[in-house]
């Protein structure tokens, strides 16, 4: 049992042990969420070794111990800090204060003196003028004292009166109960704590209080979302001058086959705050939704957040546009995030203009989507609600489209160098276009310019740079296109019966680099290209093994034979690697019948013709080759 001499107390103002008064002894006391902690505070916002109290004589410091969602003398975090009496702090949401049982007599004290003159001012009677003329002064200054107390009291339940809002599907939209029912992430420097100082309406609000460099993300519980209705996000939001916050609504599905993404309203950067809104048409699939707010800082500040309201209406406003069975809707007016439809089934969910999740923001805050029907699809545009496209702006994609079997790609890029599949994780740069589905689903988004493309065929999510970029062009219809692909096919078959093998390998990789829209023909053109060229190198493989025999034997008319078949394999390989590996084992024949016969045979000249032709971009080791044979190659003689 503590002695009655215990100097220093604390006082739990909320939360479970409200009205607790817990005697500090000197020593070190700490307070947290688990069982073995001196001072046990069972509350969600509260983590398991919070903070401690460290008592050394008559001094009293106050230590965080890395805490989730921080510790804080009134909206301050604090590391540590010296505390006094009076001092009030918080852990989490819940509220304490530190008590000198010393100064608190004292105080009392001093009350009493208080009560007792106030009493004999009261029952003197002063019989002089000057007596009179004090009474009088008192009562009116009483009259003053009474008029501000009760015109202050009006005006504070004025500004402390919560409106309710019909059908709003959050329960505790203002943050005035008990229990800390929004959960801020695990991971985030900062959390979202209900404090006094971050209220719009009521008691408190919920707020973070961030240094620069940190950010903070939260989630309301859950709520249901009905098919063909809008949905209208309301909440005021304040962010200090160094932060930024934005509020959104989380999309989740009840199977979990579609990809969860967020639809964000505007950013805010008001320290005097606004309301925000957000609405869209509840979008097929998508069954449940929660609030989430997210903050980030690149100096001090504080994001506030309050009165928030979520309602279902039969409101619906339609699609952005449409083309054919698709549709683009943009959710919000105006909305950074768009998902594309098709017959009731969303393909593209959460098409973001920067992103923002648990690694804070990136990319583009304060970016708006348009769409537009095009003759061959949609098109998809932004614009900026502040200032011009940032370089570091980027557009983020999740597909709900099904991948197909291991040895079937169903996400590929294109680019100056070619079509390239991708099956897992991939970064490409130079991209000009992806595709990414099969036969009815199939779609090609383009861009303008080349850029940066990074993506997960397994994962299914896809991040664009859009620094330079001013449009997506989203082609989802492909008539001419297979048109074309098909006659290039018929091309392809028919030079490779009439054993001109190079000009079906061109045929195939036009089809696969202008026209990859058809599955069957991209999987035909992929292997038959690659059968092709492998069949074109092993017969240049198999002359070079003659050669070697030729020159263990020093056969001149080996040789000779063997210059007849590379330049064989050569011609019939025209345009392609294989033709500029025959014409390097040309030139060596050459070279070696040179030394054989004493005479050079235009060696030098057949290598620079066939380093001219080649392009060291796409065939940069054959090219290197070539070169070397070239150098090696000797000087003079005849052609």
């Amino acid at each position: 049992m503590e002695s009655r001499d215990t100097r220093f107390w604390l006082r739990i103002e909320t939360g479970d042990r409200q009205g607790d008064r817990v005697p500090l002894s000197e020593g070190v006391h700490s307070m947290g969420r688990r069982g073995d902690n001196p001072i046990v505070i069972e509350d969600g916002s509260v983590s398991g070794k919070h903070a401690e109290l460290r008592i050394q004589g008559k001094t009293v410091e106050l230590v965080d111990l890395g805490s989730t969602n921080g510790t804080r003398v009134g909206a301050r975090k604090i590391d540590s800090v010296r505390l006094a009496h009076g001092d009030r702090f918080s852990l989490g949401s819940i509220k304490l204060v530190l008590e000198d049982a010393t100064l608190s007599a004292r105080e009392e004290k001093v009350e009493a003196l208080g009560e007792i003159t106030a009493d004999q001012l009261a029952r003197s009677k002063a019989g002089s003028k000057r007596g009179w003329i004090l009474g009088v002064l008192l009562v009116a200054a009483l009259g003053v004292l009474a008029w501000r107390f009760l015109g202050g009291e009006q005006a504070k339940v004025e500004r402390t009166v919560v409106a309710s809002v019909p059908g709003n599907l959050l329960e505790d939209h203002s943050f005035e109960g008990d229990s800390a029912t929004w959960i801020s992430a695990d991971a985030a420097p900062q959390g979202f704590i209900r404090d006094a100082s971050f209220r719009k309406s009521g008691q408190v609000g919920l707020g973070a209080a961030l240094a620069a460099g940190e950010w903070a993300f939260a989630r309301s519980p859950e709520f249901e979302l009905r098919p063909r209705r809008f949905v209208e996000l309301s909440a005021w939001l304040a962010a200090e001058e160094g932060a930024v916050a934005r509020v959104g609504i989380e999309l989740a599905s009840d199977d979990e086959q579609l990809h969860t993404f967020i639809a964000w309203a505007p950013a805010v950067k008001n320290p005097e705050g606004e309301t925000v809104v957000l609405g869209f048409d509840t979008l097929p699939g998508y069954e449940r939704g929660s609030v989430v707010v997210a903050a980030e800082a690149t100096a001090d500040g504080a994001v506030s957040l309050d009165d928030v309201s979520v309602v279902l209406s039969n409101d619906v406003r339609g699609a952005e546009a449409t083309f054919n069975e698709y549709e683009a809707r943009v959710l919000g007016a105006p909305g950074s995030t768009l998902a594309i439809v098709r017959s009731g089934r969303v393909l593209f969910a959460g098409i973001d203009l920067g992103q923002w999740g648990a690694q804070g923001l990136a990319g583009w805050p304060f970016a708006r989507w348009t769409a537009r029907k095009t003759e061959t699809g949609l098109a998809l545009a932004p614009e900026s609600t502040a200032g011009s496209v940032p370089a570091d702006a980027i557009c983020r994609i999740r597909v709900n489209i099904e991948p197909g079997g291991d040895d079937e790609p169903w996400l590929a890029t294109t680019g100056p160098d070619g079509y390239r599949a991708h099956a897992t994780e991939f970064e490409r740069d130079g991209a000009t276009s992806f595709l990414i589905g099969r036969g009815v689903d199939l779609m090609r988004m383009g861009f303008q310019s080349p850029t940066t493309i990074r993506g997960s065929a397994r994962q299914a999510a896809i991040t664009i740079g859009f620094g330079d970029l001013q449009e997506l062009d989203l082609q989802l219809t492909f008539h001419d296109e297979r048109a074309q692909a098909t006659q290039l096919a018929n091309d392809a078959r028919n030079a490779e019966s009439r054993q001109q093998y190079g000009a079906a390998i061109a045929a195939w990789s036009d089809l696969l680099d202008r026209y990859p829209f058809e599955a069957a023909l991209v999987n035909e053109a992929e292997t038959s290209r690659s059968r092709l060229i492998q069949q074109g190198l092993e017969s240049v493989e198999a002359v070079r093994q003659q050669v070697e025999r030729a020159r263990f034997f020093a056969l001149s008319d080996l040789y000779r034979q063997c210059r007849s078949s590379a330049q064989d394999v050569g011609q019939r390989y025209a345009g392609t690697e294989v033709e500029a590996d025959a014409a390097t084992l040309l030139a060596e024949i050459d070279a070696a019948l040179a030394e054989l016969t004493g005479q050079d045979s235009g060696t030098r000249e057949r290598l620079q013709g066939v380093l001219d032709a080649l392009d060291s971009s796409k065939s940069p080791q054959l090219y290197e080759r070539v070169k070397q044979a070239l150098e090696d190659a000797p000087e003079g003689g005849d052609s």
